[in-house]
């Protein structure tokens, strides 16, 4: 069986740096949570009770809170609490208000240099929407000459008569 190449930047060769103890306390209280009944999402009250639930244990068993353990501890899938976000009602504010709460322990976490700056990135990318996004804006000048004027005015223009309207900047060496 491969040991795995723990210096591959390939996700799946990679193992998680957590010792035996570690690992087992973790998928022991991850278990807890799959246990959990399937939480009646159409209750309001339940659901922000078990949500509730969920962020003490989160603090109890010293485990980060995450959207996929958000899932599992209301018994659903990330895409349907996307779903149920985006839904809008009760159960779509509930849902919108603790992820808010995953979002801004993030953010701390990340500006803290907490976690690594690759993993806030995806993390923000994948479960907030964040984007790398920049824009161009481009204006028309209102009097662009046409071909015959330019034609007729590159004899001044060679001579220096004329300075043409422009704001390109030319560097020269």
């Amino acid at each position: 069986m491969s040991k795995g190449n723990p210096n591959s930047n390939f996700p799946n060769a990679q193992k998680p740096a957590v010792k035996p103890a570690e690992m087992s306390g973790t998928v022991a209280a991850i278990e807890e949570l799959r246990e959990l009944p399937k939480v009646n999402s159409n209750d309001p009250e339940e659901l922000e009770n078990r949500i509730q639930h969920f962020f003490a244990w989160c603090v109890e068993k010293q485990l980060r809170p995450g959207v996929e353990l958000l899932a599992l501890a209301l018994g659903t899938t990330r895409q349907s609490l996307w779903n149920w976000e985006h839904e809008g009602g009760a159960r779509g504010e509930i849902i919108g208000r603790a992820k808010q709460v995953l979002a801004a322990l993030l953010e701390q976490w990340s500006l803290c240099g907490k976690l690594n700056p690759v993993t806030s990135c995806f993390l923000f990318k994948n479960h907030w929407n964040y984007k790398d996004q920049f824009s161009i804006t481009t204006t028309q000048p209102n009097n662009i000459p046409t071909k015959e004027e330019i034609i007729k005015s590159i004899p001044q223009i060679a001579k220096g008569e004329i300075v043409p309207d422009t704001d390109i900047v030319i560097d020269e060496m």
